[in-house]
């Protein structure tokens, strides 16, 4: 999970869906990544028994190659916000052919595909977290198969060439359309 570490983030439910999947995949490492109070989670977790090398909070990544080498490193990306349009973090970790697990709020069931590029969870609800997460986890051709869709979507709706051109166009609809009235008018 990347992002501040606040409520709004969606992060209780993670740490909440924890215990779930390290009965099913023991030696699955959470790594969290943003700037904020981690001592809340770390206190739960300690409070449930989840062993410390279970977890890392990283704090604040600056350099976008650290947060490049840590999506690619994952095996699934987790995103459990309450509210938020369309977090970036969704896209980059899409972007990076990492399967992401998000609420499905707001702009992101835009985006993901529930089983197709992605999984889609209802915002707050620990059990589907969980066994989204043990899905992917345990299906290592399915993590694969999304992954690659993931990035595909990003690659073809979400590319800065994508958007220019899109952008252009509009603005060329705009311009031809005030042209067609400016004439006319004459």
């Amino acid at each position: 999970i990347t992002g501040r570490l606040i409520s709004a983030k969606g992060i209780g439910y993670l740490v909440e869906a924890m215990p779930k999947v390290l009965r099913d995949y023991p030696a699955a490492l959470f790594v969290f990544f943003g700037a904020g109070n981690c001592l809340p989670y770390q206190n739960r977790l300690r409070e449930m028994g989840i062993a410390d090398r279970n977890y890392l909070f990283m704090g604040y990544l600056k350099e976008a190659k650290d947060l490049i080498y840590f999506y690619r490193g994952s095996s699934v990306f987790v995103a459990p916000t309450l509210y938020e349009n369309l977090p970036i973090r969704v896209l980059e970790a899409m972007a990076c052919g990492v399967p992401v697990v998000a609420s499905s709020i707001c702009a992101i069931p835009e985006v993901i595909d529930h089983g197709v590029n992605g999984m889609l969870v209802h915002p707050g609800c620990v059990e589907e977290l969980s066994e989204s997460i043990c899905v992917l986890l345990g299906d290592p051709a399915l993590r694969k198969k999304i992954g690659d869709n993931a990035r595909k979507t990003v690659l073809d709706k979400f590319s800065w060439n994508v958007n220019a051109a899109k952008t252009l166009n509009v603005y060329q609809q705009i311009s031809n359309n005030n042209c067609k009235k400016l004439v006319s008018v004459n």
